[in-house]
């Protein structure tokens, strides 16, 4: 067991996903940060920050919304199927780890033109309330989980 305490903090986008994990390792300096966005685990994306508090491990996990969903949706599906996919766990005959795969790869495709988009001072959420933010990640989530099956075909 490596942490003691933790907690996840959900942001909008990858920028916001940067500038809260540059100020928590601010905050604790001595902390080790991994970057599972660089090193997805089977799809999973995220921040880690585990911090020494008080001569004890606490872990921050930091997602944006796309993140958090696709995290949501494979734990519902691995406790639906009685399959592990978090830690690459499979069915024979059922390649659900490809289509997570590929849903979070397009999910992450989504995130980085957002990112390009903020950059050159434009933003596709600029305006709206958290309500509709929220519906709009909703529509984002499940477009691409509709569209698993076919990506493949898409793409190729």
């Amino acid at each position: 067991m490596q942490d003691l305490a933790g907690c996840r903090i959900v942001v909008e986008g990858l920028s916001l996903q940067d500038e809260v994990t540059e100020r928590l390792a601010q905050l604790f300096p001595q902390a080790k940060v991994k970057d599972r966005r660089q090193r997805p685990s089977h799809g999973y994306r995220a921040v880690h920050l585990i911090a020494p508090v008080q001569g004890r491990q606490v872990e921050v996990q930091v997602r944006t919304s796309l993140q958090e969903a696709w995290a949501g949706a494979v734990e519902s599906l691995s406790d639906f199927l009685g399959v592990d996919f978090k830690h690459g766990e499979e069915k024979p005959g059922e390649p659900w780890l490809e289509a997570l795969q590929l849903a979070a790869d397009y999910l992450e495709t989504i995130e980085r033109e957002e990112r390009s988009l903020e950059r050159l001072g434009q933003s596709r959420w600029r305006g709206m309330s958290h309500v509709e933010l929220t519906g709009y990640r909703k529509g984002q989530f499940s477009a691409v989980m509709a569209l698993v099956p076919y990506i493949r075909k898409l793409s190729g």
